[in-house]
Protein backbone atom coordinates (compact mmCIF):
# COMPACT_ATOMS: atom_id res chain seq x y z
CA UNK A 1 0.00 0.00 0.00
CA UNK A 2 1.57 3.53 -0.79
CA UNK A 3 1.64 6.57 1.82
CA UNK A 4 -0.82 9.32 1.27
CA UNK A 5 0.42 12.65 -0.33
CA UNK A 6 2.03 14.66 2.00
CA UNK A 7 0.03 18.14 2.46
CA UNK A 8 1.87 21.44 2.92
CA UNK A 9 0.24 23.94 4.91
CA UNK A 10 0.93 27.51 3.12
CA UNK A 11 1.20 29.41 6.01
CA UNK A 12 3.95 27.03 8.20
CA UNK A 13 6.02 26.32 5.34
CA UNK A 14 9.99 24.89 6.17
CA UNK A 15 12.64 26.65 3.45
CA UNK A 16 12.63 23.33 2.04
CA UNK A 17 9.01 23.12 1.27
CA UNK A 18 8.81 26.61 -0.04
CA UNK A 19 11.97 26.63 -2.18
CA UNK A 20 9.80 23.26 -3.89
CA UNK A 21 6.49 25.18 -3.95
CA UNK A 22 8.02 28.44 -5.95
CA UNK A 23 10.10 26.42 -8.17
CA UNK A 24 6.80 23.93 -9.07
CA UNK A 25 4.40 27.73 -9.48
CA UNK A 26 6.81 29.35 -11.51
CA UNK A 27 9.89 28.84 -14.62
CA UNK A 28 12.38 29.31 -12.49
CA UNK A 29 14.15 26.92 -10.12
CA UNK A 30 14.14 28.51 -6.76
CA UNK A 31 16.91 26.46 -4.10
CA UNK A 32 16.53 25.91 -0.46
CA UNK A 33 20.01 28.43 -0.38
CA UNK A 34 17.80 31.44 -2.11
CA UNK A 35 15.16 31.09 0.67
CA UNK A 36 17.53 30.92 3.16
CA UNK A 37 19.03 34.16 1.78
CA UNK A 38 15.75 35.56 2.04
CA UNK A 39 15.28 35.05 5.68
CA UNK A 40 18.20 35.98 6.41
CA UNK A 41 17.61 39.55 4.48
CA UNK A 42 14.47 40.28 6.88
CA UNK A 43 11.54 37.24 5.39
CA UNK A 44 9.63 37.48 8.48
CA UNK A 45 8.94 34.01 9.73
CA UNK A 46 6.96 31.99 12.19
CA UNK A 47 7.80 31.57 16.01
CA UNK A 48 9.02 28.10 14.91
CA UNK A 49 10.96 29.31 11.65
CA UNK A 50 8.66 27.80 9.13
CA UNK A 51 7.41 30.89 6.51
CA UNK A 52 3.97 31.93 5.38
CA UNK A 53 3.92 32.05 1.63
CA UNK A 54 1.34 34.95 1.77
CA UNK A 55 3.88 37.14 3.83
CA UNK A 56 7.06 35.86 1.76
CA UNK A 57 4.99 37.38 -1.06
CA UNK A 58 4.29 40.19 0.49
CA UNK A 59 7.93 40.66 1.81
CA UNK A 60 9.26 40.63 -2.09
CA UNK A 61 6.60 42.66 -3.38
CA UNK A 62 7.53 45.44 -0.90
CA UNK A 63 11.11 44.85 -1.90
CA UNK A 64 10.72 45.43 -4.84
CA UNK A 65 8.75 48.99 -4.60
CA UNK A 66 11.19 49.57 -1.74
CA UNK A 67 14.49 48.45 -2.43
CA UNK A 68 15.73 45.25 -0.94
CA UNK A 69 17.71 45.94 2.47
CA UNK A 70 20.61 44.21 1.21
CA UNK A 71 20.64 42.84 -2.17
CA UNK A 72 18.69 43.88 -5.29
CA UNK A 73 17.49 41.19 -7.22
CA UNK A 74 18.30 40.04 -10.66
CA UNK A 75 16.60 41.70 -13.13
CA UNK A 76 15.29 38.80 -15.62
CA UNK A 77 15.64 39.10 -19.36
CA UNK A 78 11.72 40.64 -20.86
CA UNK A 79 11.71 38.06 -24.05
CA UNK A 80 12.60 40.37 -27.38
CA UNK A 81 14.55 42.89 -25.16
CA UNK A 82 17.33 43.49 -27.21
CA UNK A 83 18.31 46.96 -26.22
CA UNK A 84 18.04 47.00 -22.44
CA UNK A 85 15.99 48.77 -21.66
CA UNK A 86 12.91 45.92 -20.02
CA UNK A 87 10.46 46.10 -23.11
CA UNK A 88 9.98 44.70 -26.04
CA UNK A 89 11.16 45.78 -28.69
CA UNK A 90 8.05 47.08 -31.23
CA UNK A 91 9.19 45.17 -33.96
CA UNK A 92 9.02 41.95 -31.60
CA UNK A 93 5.44 42.90 -30.02
CA UNK A 94 2.27 40.96 -31.09
CA UNK A 95 -1.04 41.70 -30.24
CA UNK A 96 -4.00 38.72 -29.55
CA UNK A 97 -7.28 40.54 -29.73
Amino acid sequence: MTEPARGVNPTALTVSDLAQVLSAAGEHTVTVEMVEADVAAGVPTNPDGTLNVVHFGAWLLRGLEHGFPEVDPPKLPEPGDDDGTGAPDADQMTFNW
